[in-house]
Order: C-alpha cells, then sequence, then structure tokens
C-alpha cells in the first residue's frame, strides 16, 4: 500500500528504519504479542523508561517506554498499567511499526517494522474508562516530548471541535513540533458529512489523515469459471470451506428479484440463489429463498449503492450467504442470460484479495473546518486492515484469540503516515517537521475517484511514500486557506541543485486564485515566494477550490490545495447535530445538553440563529444560543427539562428542521 513495497526495495527493509522512535498515545500495548518483538533491535542508552518501576515487564527490545496516565481517568479502573485491555492501542502501534513477522493471514509488517515504540496509555479499560482527560493527554504529550520520541501519532479525537487558542490539546503539540517531533493525527470517523474533522485533528502542526479504501480486500469469493469475484460473508456464515453448484435467479419465480415475498415450495431445490438487495431485510430474503429448497445465497447490491460490499445480517434465517457489489452481480446475471443454470463455488475462505478500486471511506471525517484552516491533509489506506490484536482481556473493542483481526477506520490511516514520517527522517536526516509534512503533504497524488472527491474530503490525495521520499522542496503552508485577497506560499529548495518549476492552477470548483509568476526558480538550498491573489468579496457564495501544480522537465509534480468558503446567511442546508443527551436531570436550567451547527447548502456553517419550540413534553427551551466560544461553529439549547419525554423541533428556515429527543429523570 502507499508505494510502500517500492522503497523497501529501494532502501532494504529493516535497517533503514532504526533508531526511530513512534510514540503511540492511545490505550496501551501488548508487549508481549509478536508484532513487538525484535531482538535484533540494538538496546538504546537511557531506555527503557516508564512511569513505574512495576511496568518494566511491560517493555522488550522494541517497546521502549511503558507509561500508564489512567490514575487520571475519571473512574477506578481494574488495571493501571500500560497494558492494553481494549486492542486499539495494539492494533494502531502494529500498524506504524510491527516487526516483519508471520500471521494467519501470511507475512505482516508495520509501516516502519525496526522503529522503537513508545506507549502512552491515556485510555482505561473499555466500558469504564473509555474517554481520556485532559490531563491525561497534556501528560502524555509532555512525557513523549522529554522521552525523546521522533514522531507521536494520535489516533483519537472529540467532534466538540474548539477553537484552536481554546483547545488544550491542540496547544501542545506545537511544543512537540518545536521539540523536532512530527504530529501525526487520525482525521475523525464523523464522516461522511462536511465539517467532521475532529479535534486535535484541527491542529495546524499536525498532519491531519483520512481515510481511503484498500485496494487489498480480506474477502471471500463467488468463483464462476475462471472469474473470482469479491464478496462479504454473511454474518452467520462461516468462514471456511466452500458450497459448490448450480446457481439460478430468483428472477425466474419473481420479477422485482428481491425474494421479499415467499416463494413456490420446492423450486430452487437444490440451487444456489442470486438476490438482488434491497426493499426488505437480508435475513426476510434468506428464509424465503431457503423455504424454497435453496442451499446457498448470493445478494448483490442495488444500483443506488453499487459500491457497497457490506456483511449482510442473515439472523436466524439458515443459508449460507455471500454479498457482491452491483457491476458483480450483473456479471452473473449476464451469465444467466443463455443459461438456465450456472455452475459456481462459493469459497467461503476468507483471504487477501486484490481490487482495482479507490475511494474515500465513507466514515472518514471531512472538511472544511468552520473556521479558515484545511483539513484533513492527505488520505492513507483505512478499511479492510489487517493488523495485530489484544488476547488478554475479552471485553476490549479490538480482541480476537488469534491476535489478529480486520478492522476500519482513519485511526489505522494515521499511524500508516506515522511510520512514513519515521522512514522520512531515518532516511533524510536533519530536516525539520515542517519540511516532513510538506514532503508527505505535497508529493501526495489524486484519489482515483469518479466523481472526483472535494479536496475538503480528500486533502491533497493519497499518501505516495515513493514520491515524498525523492521530493526536493518545500511547500508553507503545505495547503492554502484563503483568509485575505493574496496569500504567500515559500518554496524552499531542500537540496544542493536548483530548481525549475512551472506554475499552474487547477481549479476543481468555483474561481480560481491567480498566481503572480507562472514559473518559478529556487536556487540551491535557497527559497522563492509565491502569491496568489482571489478577489474575495467578489467571489460568489459557495466553494472555491483546487490546486497549484509545480511541474519539472522531469516530469515530476508537486502539488497544494487551496480553498475557501463563502456561507450563504440566507440559504440553510442542514443541522448538523454534534451531541445530544439522550437522558438528564429536570427540573433545572441546563446548558450542554445539546450541540449543533446550521449549515447551508454547500455544508459552510452559517450564523443563522434558528428558533427552537416544545412539540411533547413539559420541557421549556430557554434560549437558542450562539456558543462559539465553546464548540466552534455551533448553537446550543438553554434548556429545562420536564419528567419523563421531551421533545424539542429545532427550524433553521428554509424548511430545515431537527428533532431532539431527551427524557427527564
Amino acid at each position: 500500500i502507499q508505494r510502500v513495497s517500492e522503497v523497501w526495495l529501494q532502501v532494504g527493509f529493516e535497517m533503514s528504519w532504526a533508531s526511530m522512535l513512534i510514540g503511540i498515545i492511545d490505550t496501551g500495548i501488548e508487549s508481549k504479542h509478536s508484532g513487538f518483538q525484535d531482538n535484533s533491535l540494538p538496546a538504546l542508552e537511557g531506555y527503557p523508561k516508564v512511569n513505574y518501576e512495576r511496568y518494566l515487564v511491560l517493555t522488550n527490545r522494541k517497546v521502549i517506554v511503558a507509561r500508564s496516565y489512567v490514575n487520571l481517568l475519571p473512574r477506578p479502573d481494574p488495571d493501571l498499567s500500560a497494558l492494553d485491555r481494549d486492542g486499539h492501542g495494539t492494533a494502531v502501534a502494529m500498524a506504524a511499526a510491527g516487526a516483519r513477522h508471520t500471521s494467519p493471514q501470511g507475512e505482516i509488517a508495520g509501516m516502519a517494522p525496526a522503529a522503537y515504540l513508545g506507549v502512552y496509555k491515556v485510555f482505561g479499560t473499555t466500558g469504564i474508562n473509555d474517554n481520556a482527560s485532559d490531563s491525561a493527554l497534556l501528560r502524555a504529550v509532555e512525557d513523549a516530548i522529554n522521552d525523546g520520541m521522533d514522531v507521536i501519532n494520535l489516533s483519537l479525537g472529540s467532534r466538540l471541535v474548539q477553537r484552536p487558542e481554546d483547545d488544550l490539546l491542540v496547544r501542545a503539540l506545537p511544543r512537540a513540533e518545536e521539540a523536532g517531533i512530527i504530529v501525526v493525527v487520525a482525521a475523525g470517523n464523523s464522516g461522511p458529512g462536511p465539517m467532521t474533522v475532529e479535534s486535535p485533528g484541527i491542529a495546524p502542526v499536525a498532519i491531519t489523515v483520512g481515510a481511503n479504501e484498500n485496494g487489498r480486500l480480506f474477502a471471500s469469493a463467488v468463483v464462476a469459471g475462471e472469474e473470482a469475484l469479491l464478496a462479504q460473508l454473511g454474518s452467520r456464515t462461516s468462514a471456511s470451506g466452500s458450497l459448490e453448484g448450480p446457481m439460478v435467479s430468483v428472477a425466474t419465480l419473481d420479477s422485482t428479484e428481491l425474494a421479499c415475498n415467499p416463494l413456490p415450495a420446492n423450486q430452487l431445490s437444490g440451487r444456489i440463489v442470486l438476490v438482488l438487495r434491497g426493499t426488505c431485510t437480508f435475513e426476510v430474503k434468506n428464509q424465503n429463498v431457503a423455504d424454497a429448497g435453496a442451499r446457498g445465497l448470493i445478494l448483490y447490491s442495488d444500483a443506488a449503492r453499487a459500491q457497497d460490499l457490506v456483511i449482510p445480517d442473515t439472523g436466524s434465517a439458515p443459508l449460507p450467504t455471500m454479498f457482491l457489489r452491483h457491476a458483480d452481480g450483473l456479471r452473473l446475471k449476464a451469465l444467466l442470460s443463455n443459461a438456465e443454470s450456472v455452475p459456481v463455488v462459493m469459497d467461503f475462505a476468507v483471504r487477501a484479495r486484490d481490487r482495482e478500486f479507490r475511494r474515500v471511506a465513507s466514515f472518514s471525517s471531512r472538511g472544511p473546518l468552520p473556521f479558515t484552516q484545511m483539513k484533513p491533509d492527505l488520505l492513507a489506506v483505512g478499511t479492510n486492515f489487517y493488523t495485530a490484536a489484544q488476547t488478554n482481556f475479552t471485553g476490549g473493542d479490538l480482541y480476537s484469540t488469534t491476535g489478529y483481526l480486520v478492522t476500519n477506520g482513519t485511526s489505522f490511516s494515521a499511524p500508516v503516515v506515522a511510520g512514513m514520517a519515521a522512514t522520512l527522517i531515518s532516511l533524510r536526516p536533519g530536516l525539520r517537521p515542517a519540511a516532513y509534512r510538506s514532503l508527505l503533504i505535497n508529493s501526495a497524488r489524486p484519489l482515483g475517484d469518479e466523481p472526483a472527491a472535494p479536496l475538503s474530503t480528500t486533502g491533497t490525495g493519497l499518501a505516495d511514500f515513493s514520491r515524498a521520499l525523492v521530493s526536493p522542496v518545500q511547500i508553507s503552508p503545505s495547503s492554502v486557506a484563503f483568509s485575505s485577497n493574496e496569500q504567500f506560499v515559500e518554496l524552499r529548495n531542500l537540496t544542493s541543485s536548483s530548481l525549475e518549476y512551472t506554475v499552474r492552477v487547477e481549479p476543481q470548483v468555483g474561481v480560481a486564485p491567480v498566481p503572480d509568476r507562472n514559473s518559478v526558480s529556487i536556487a540551491e538550498s535557497g527559497t522563492a515566494r509565491l502569491r496568489l491573489a482571489l478577489d474575495l468579496p467578489a467571489l460568489d457564495v459557495g466553494i472555491h477550490a483546487g490546486v497549484v501544480v509545480l511541474s519539472r522537465q522531469e516530469c515530476k509534480e508537486e502539488r497544494f490545495a487551496y480553498f475557501f468558503g463563502k456561507g450563504n446567511p440566507a440559504g440553510a442546508g442542514s443541522i448538523q447535530v454534534l451531541t445530544s443527551a439522550a437522558r438528564a436531570r429536570s427540573g433545572f436550567p441546563q446548558r450542554n445538553l445539546v450541540f449543533f451547527r446550521v449549515l447551508d447548502t454547500n455544508g459552510l456553517v452559517i450564523p443563522q440563529a434558528p428558533r427552537a419550540r416544545v412539540i411533547t413534553g413539559s420541557a421549556e427551551v430557554r434560549s437558542v444560543e450562539w456558543r462559539n466560544e465553546d464548540v466552534v461553529g455551533a448553537y446550543g439549547l438553554d434548556l429545562t427539562l420536564g419528567v419523563g419525554t421531551n421533545v424539542i423541533e429545532v427550524d433553521a428556515g428554509n424548511g430545515v428542521v431537527q428533532r431532539f429527543t431527551m427524557i427527564g429523570q
């Protein structure tokens, strides 16, 4: 992924990453896991480091720091050590720097397999201390700085985004950069709506990473002739063995192809049946086909959700089930157009299978931010992610008896980039964090997505490890968010040879800025300044975004994104709910039960005060407050709840309404 194998072939697999230290601020780590065993690594002077001597048992040649801050969390916890009782930290650490070893799916390694790991546990036991406190996070960042980490990874976040100057964690991260540390942060999993990037991903000094879909899928397959079509297993279908037999379409009995109604008895005896997704549940389809005598069920997605490859919940229905994308279902239908039945094999074994497909993961948090900064910065793989899991606590979210699982999230995209950052430091030493940040962000390549995903969704594009390794220029800032009519970008030559670039602007949407030159020369180890002009008052409401491309004769390009959003104060398009309490105490005023934003039709925040009224119950709406000082761009309701069910309706105009239901106790 991310052209990593190309770089490994160029520079060698192991020792190029030695002596790099990656700090994982997360749920701890299962240090006994095979992914964290590497006795070939030299012992580093001054390590291991722990905050209590009894945690030394959680360190080894690779895991050289084990610190826990669970005692700073609000509830008493059964395990105060740095041991991972959730699995998230173990999975993240494996993605960043897991040692090369053999897993049940074959050989596996992290992005920087010979890097050392520092573990900073800020979350406690699952179900008890699921949230990190500010004090734990701040202490962890401070210790990671003092422990000499080269890279810090933060796969965590909050949707209640404060202004950067008010966010304690965001304010702490520049100190890490000043100490020469690269900070990588997950964008969040609150997508696909706009303005969903979470904090601390809003930090200007952070590399904020969204998720794209994997070109490799851990999946089963429907085999027809010589073609193997990627498939997801039904929720009750075992991932082993196979089922072979004649496949027919349910269309022979049901013209809708949906199998939502009972089918004639025994008409599908011994058959594997192809059924279209839609209208009724997967369980109903399965049961109806089973009642007609079928042996297996192949579902395929409808045109409206053509790219979906989901795990169908078949409930208590009996048939082994597989799910295909829409195009693959049509392939099977085409085979049946000339035959009553077609022999197929339902291969239930889950294997790593390649696919030609790239798009932004549906859950990946999107920009723009409610203020002018542009995030996320770039994308890395975050779906169908095979990584390590913890084996010591069955109640953990990422627990597996085998020590491995497949998972999804920007939590895993971020450590991919953290591992890249550690590699860049090792192979291109002596640069400052801002330079490494630019090398990663500005060498990213466009995501192959149809239609083209907005830059506020993708950042500069898909991280490209091989290009970042050889890019000769640092671009500061790495993206441009217009706040005035003129913005300046500094280009710093990182090489001992002069550089010549042509400059072109590729607008994606709206009006393009005008550069002050069409070409730029940068002397060896020198700098040049590029000015971009955009008449902000003259622009129509909406988004104006694209990329500026710097091209050399060698056909190599560097890119940086630009963005400006002009909200329509009179054009409410949606209400974005940030938080809404399900239950709260009744009978006295409360200001923090509900936070929401009013967005225009382009997904931009507009300060348009909505109205609120009580629909059900005895609640009182005291006021609708602009709470930008607490949650940037947000409104909150000042409420007094009545006992029982309270339904409050918020009306932003233009037919945009949102109802909140809360139980007063």
